[in-house]
């Protein structure tokens, strides 16, 4: 019987249903292919447009205060990457899916960074700007875009929640994002920026 751990995840990362049928359910997607692409299957993931399809209970939410989610991978060679293999090693592997792919072998751990706001600080926000929360999550690099501090632009560990935190700290002194939108200075001094690896080393 096949089980959900999560929306599209499966315990045998695989359903039968076909990519034509809307109620098939994806494992994770890994680019070219994106969640908006698939909008048959992953609607209320990209839609908010308050129909029946964009309310699907089958979605839960990270944390109860949180805004932004970011994750990248740590490679067993030391480097930080949002491709989960090695590319230097394997510069024509294009999945880590079967039966071409390798899984996660080249993968020691993955990094998980999460923005939160208390709720008296986000009602500062609604107050204020309703869209200013979402403006301020979008100033927020993604991994992939986030310029390193390294030599050449790699990433270092603590590289996103420095450019996070750099973003909040312009916020709370302007009181605005770059939309620009107005925020809050306390409520931007308020957030806090959380990170974690996850190690998948096997013992």
């Amino acid at each position: 019987m096949l089980e959900r751990m999560a929306k599209g995840l499966w315990w045998n990362g695989a359903d039968t249903g076909g990519l034509n049928n809307a109620n098939t359910n994806l494992p994770i997607l890994f680019l070219p292919q994106t969640i908006a692409a698939m909008d048959k299957q992953w609607y209320a993931a990209v839609n908010n447009d308050g129909t029946p399809k964009s309310r699907d209970p089958a979605y839960e939410i990270v944390g109860p205060q949180v805004f932004r989610f970011e994750y990248w991978y740590l490679l067993k060679n030391g480097n930080l990457t949002d491709v989960p293999w090695d590319t230097d090693a394997r510069p024509t592997q294009t999945t880590i899916d079967t039966p071409s792919g390798i899984g996660l072998t080249d993968v020691q751990a993955i990094g998980v960074a999460i923005a939160v706001i208390d709720p008296t600080s986000r009602s500062l926000v609604s107050s204020t700007n309703a869209t200013g929360l979402f403006d301020l999550a979008s100033d927020l690099d993604d991994f992939k875009t986030a310029p390193g501090r390294g030599v050449g632009g790699a990433k270092k560990a603590g590289d996103i929640e420095y450019r996070w935190n750099t973003v909040l700290e312009t916020v709370a002194q302007t009181g605005q994002t770059s939309a620009p939108s107005k925020f809050p200075p306390p409520a931007a001094s308020a957030i806090r920026v959380y990170c974690r690896y996850y190690d998948l080393r096997t013992q």
